[in-house]
């Protein structure tokens, strides 16, 4: 197992760690560094099932006596996703100029959605593998739910550009972005015939 701490940096650094014990609850890992999460915040944990790449949301439940090396309890929170590609076409709705609250910003362009999650420009900074609050709404579908960074690039105007996941699957919101992505994409397509 690797496992993904929220960092001041926003660059990707995978912690490697030894899977002792997992079920479908929870999992301790043995950390070859010493790496100390926040009891109680959530993480990015990654492995590899049946030959494939995996990722998943992780709490930190606790730490387990051990001699040097941490020793540390996880609670599953999300759904296993594969890290391996995207699973989902992301429409690009820069031009439909929709506009959700992230965090505390009000109005951060969304520029890409899918399924799954959303791309977005924000001017705060937010680390690799946080959870925000997001809130939007395109016409009668309302997206209003916590969401991870998974990706996190500063632009040369100073914001940022991020992507956002929806990590549950059973999340109403994904319902909510599947049915915004495919309204985007038939609005996309219908522009596309009317110029051809």
């Amino acid at each position: 197992m690797m496992l993904l701490l929220p960092s001041n940096s926003n660059r990707r650094v995978l912690h490697p760690g030894l899977v002792l014990e997992s079920d479908d609850k929870r999992v301790v890992c043995q950390f070859e560094e010493p790496i100390a999460p926040v009891e109680g915040s959530d993480v990015i944990a990654f492995g590899l099932v049946k030959e494939k790449f995996f990722q998943q949301s992780v709490r930190v439940k606790s730490y387990l006596p051990s001699n040097g090396s941490p020793i540390i309890e996880f609670q599953r929170t999300g759904d296993p996703v594969s890290a391996e590609q995207r699973q989902t076409y992301r429409a690009s709705v820069t031009i439909a100029n929709i506009r959700a609250k992230v965090g505390n910003e009000p109005n951060c362009l969304i520029v890409d959605i899918s399924g799954e999650g959303f791309g977005a420009i924000a001017t705060a900074e937010y680390k690799l593998g946080s959870v925000v609050q997001v809130l939007f709404s395109v016409e009668d579908q309302t997206v209003n739910t916590a969401v991870r960074v998974q990706t996190a690039r500063q632009r040369a105007d100073g914001k940022y550009r991020y992507g956002f996941l929806v990590a549950e699957k059973n999340n109403p919101a994904r319902k909510a972005l599947n049915l915004i992505s495919l309204m985007m994409q038939r609005r996309q397509l219908k522009r596309l015939s009317g110029a051809a």
